[in-house]
């Protein structure tokens, strides 16, 4: 019996490496602490956002969003069901990016084109529906391309996607 036992342990253990890992975290194309390293982790969770689609944002297993100064959200997988939730939206435009490659830590300042719908899972309600720029700064802390901190302050211009910042245009989405 003891003997039965330990083959099957050793048939599992022989084959554990070729089985695919459940909820496997998204392995990053880009692992250097370098300026377009954190950049890219930074612009693949602006493009998740838009996109609805977090599956190819590169976060750490225990990823912190924080937003207005409350901690919103912890853990990967919690981040990513937040993103592909996230409000519709028409895009982005004017985004900037500020890199400190000494603190691994990225800044980004964007206005995101919402049309907020008042009914449905990702709808603002009737007082916040509509169309709407919302002024953002993200602040990312990226390790080896992987995103472990989001800090977020917004604020929103209802009543219009086409907001200014009084900055010339540097990149539409």
């Amino acid at each position: 019996m003891r003997q039965l036992a330990f083959r099957s342990a050793s048939l599992v253990l022989l084959f554990l490496p070729t089985l695919p890992a459940w909820g496997e975290q998204l392995q990053p194309k880009c692992v250097k602490n370098t300026r377009e390293c954190m950049v890219a982790a930074a612009q693949a969770y602006l493009d998740g956002l838009t996109t609805h689609d977090g599956s190819k944002v590169p976060l750490a297993t225990n990823v912190r969003r924080t937003l207005n100064a409350h901690t919103a959200i912890e853990g990967e997988n919690v981040v990513r069901k937040a993103i592909d939730k996230a409000p519709t939206m028409v895009g982005y435009r004017n985004t900037r990016f500020v890199v400190d490659t000494d603190r691994h830590e990225v800044v980004y300042f964007t206005l995101l084109r919402l049309n907020i719908s008042s009914t449905g899972p990702n709808s603002g309600g009737p007082r916040n529906s509509g169309p709407m720029t919302l002024h953002l700064a993200q602040r990312f802390k990226v390790d080896h391309g992987l995103i472990e901190e989001i800090e977020s302050i917004d604020f929103p211009e209802m009543g219009t996607t086409e907001g200014t910042s009084g900055w010339p245009n540097q990149q539409e989405k």
